[in-house]
């Protein structure tokens, strides 16, 4: 007996593959220097993209508009917040 499928008509199925950064298409490297893209800062601080950009709404974080919806971060703005939280955590840590 042939069993039946459930998949909609039209509709094939995807073969899973792991996206690594060599293979991923944003990952591509930044010319000028001059900003960081928000996966960039993502990595460097250890944390989402969804992350960064909370930190950029939120005004912790400076982030500048580029286009309609590309945002990036002046690498000024981003090494102005890593020594702030390094002030804050030698601060709370009393040294």
């Amino acid at each position: 007996m042939k069993r039946k499928t459930t998949r909609r008509a039209g509709r094939k199925r995807r073969r899973s593959r792991a996206v690594t950064p060599a293979r991923h298409p944003r990952r591509r490297e930044n010319h000028s220097g001059l900003f960081l893209f928000l996966w960039e800062v993502a990595e460097q601080l250890l944390i989402s993209e969804t992350a960064v950009r909370r930190l950029i709404s939120t005004g912790d974080l400076r982030g500048t508009r580029i286009g309609k919806g590309r945002v990036n971060v002046l690498r000024a703005d981003f090494d102005a917040y890593v020594a702030a939280l390094k002030e804050e955590s030698h601060v709370a840590a009393g040294t």
